[in-house]
């Protein structure tokens, strides 16, 4: 069974050592919308997928593949 984009990528999220929180703060954006996003990939915005690539270590190709 595939994971979902959600459990991958807090769980990348969590393996880069960072915090919800963390991400959250460089996203500028809330917990709740992080979870929302994740939830529903195709409402990622690009600032939140470079944030993922340049600091959780995510290429771009695993965040359009999971998607």
């Amino acid at each position: 069974m595939k994971t979902s984009f959600k459990d991958y990528t807090l769980g990348m999220i969590r393996s880069s050592g960072m915090k919800i929180d963390d991400v959250c703060a460089l996203a500028g954006i809330s917990k709740p919308t992080l979870y929302r996003r994740l939830s529903d990939p195709d409402r990622i915005d690009r600032q939140t997928i470079r944030m993922l690539h340049k600091h959780c270590g995510m290429s771009y190709e695993e965040l359009i593949e999971r998607k």
